[in-house]
């Protein structure tokens, strides 16, 4: 399956993703599905990684970027990450896409995409290191350098399989 033509999106397009703190790092009273961090990547720009755990509302610009139905957000299972920002934050998201529709049966996560779509260098292997990282302590500050790559990651490679997917 394709999206609906990206190739017709009127820019911006950027990726969103986030990240929440397993249940062996909850903290003491808080929410277990609170968003610990957000990451918004666009290519050229970069990426943005947002350490958000303490924060009880996002900056206006941030709400605003969320709610724009213009910018088209894109990322695999962004509905299910837009409807945890929006639960933790009170502020909707809009104009999202999701890349998982694009991949075969059975090969619906970011690993499978990249392999699918993305030069061999760009592939991830979320079971090795990286799979520590991700079920790492996201609610510490500062976040560790290899969360913050983990985290860049995840904001970047789905914009190159939204690349990828329009060849």
């Amino acid at each position: 399956a394709r999206l609906e033509d990206p190739a017709a999106w009127t820019p911006p397009v950027v990726a969103l993703d986030c990240e929440w703190c397993p249940p062996w790092f909850q903290r003491p009273g808080s929410d277990p599905d609170k968003v610990a961090v957000i990451q918004v990547g666009s290519i050229g720009a970069g990426v943005l990684v947002f350490s958000v755990l303490q924060v009880e509302e996002l900056p206006p610009t941030v709400r605003r970027l969320l709610g724009d139905p213009e910018v088209h957000k894109v990322g695999v299972n962004v509905r299910g990450d837009a409807t945890r920002i929006a639960k933790s934050f009170r502020v909707p998201v809009a104009g999202l896409h999701d890349l998982a529709g694009t991949a075969a049966p059975g090969k619906k996560s970011l690993q499978a995409l990249v392999e699918q779509h993305c030069p061999a260098h760009m592939r991830i292997d979320k079971a090795a290191g990286a799979g520590k990282v991700r079920t790492s302590d996201w609610g510490q500050t500062p976040l560790s350098a290899a969360q913050v790559q983990y985290a860049a990651a995840d904001a970047v490679l789905p914009l190159f399989v939204l690349l990828g997917t329009e060849q």
